[in-house]
């Protein structure tokens, strides 16, 4: 199964045939670019992210939207998405320079990082889902513990970090940007 996501303000659903992928299901939650796909850690559950300022919760099998989140507060599109382990916490990145956490089950946004000065690019949680990461266009990429709820950790480019994500083990972060780089989580250090 292929996950897409459009600046036609959609989101697709596609499986592989013996010819190629067909499409199973197209969301039509937005009205503006589909920025950002997470699967739900169940695996059953798409979250879109988009420039609209609002976030989806996708039934996969069903094809149905669960649930669609916007609100006045929020001032700036997103830009990406990432959905905790646990699967009940929703990180969205935005075009101005936040990072929002929102709780699935109320839908409100719980926390509200500001730490960036530049749009946020990807948001990513560690497996364990004490961290998360962040990239943006402000040459950083910061990581989140969300024990404490801050900042912990900064690091530089010498340019825009396109993505950043941590591998499935925990024990490493790839960035994105100017080059590709690795981060041990052990020592926060590049390797």
């Amino acid at each position: 199964t292929v996950f897409t996501a459009s600046a036609d303000h959609t989101a697709c659903v596609w499986i592989a045939e013996s010819e190629g992928y067909s499409q199973v299901h197209q969301f039509k939650s937005h009205s503006d670019a589909v920025t950002g796909l997470a699967l739900h850690p169940c695996g059953d559950y798409l979250t879109t992210a988009s420039a609209d300022r609002s976030w989806a919760f996708h039934d996969i099998r069903s094809g149905r939207e669960v649930v669609s989140v916007s609100g006045d507060d929020i001032t700036g599109g997103f830009s990406s998405v990432d959905v905790h382990p646990d699967g009940l916490i929703v990180a969205c990145g935005t075009d101005d320079s936040l990072v929002r956490l929102f709780d699935l089950k109320s839908r409100k946004n719980v926390k509200t990082f500001d730490k960036h000065t530049g749009r946020v690019t990807a948001v990513s949680f560690s497996e364990n889902g004490y961290y998360m990461a962040s990239s943006s266009e402000d040459n950083s990429v910061r990581v989140w513990d969300l024990r404490k709820l801050k900042s912990v950790k900064k690091f530089d480019f010498d340019g825009a970090v396109q993505s950043c994500a941590f591998d499935f083990s925990g024990l490493y972060l790839g960035v994105a940007g100017p080059g590709v780089s690795v981060l041990s989580t052990k020592k926060w250090e590049v390797v």
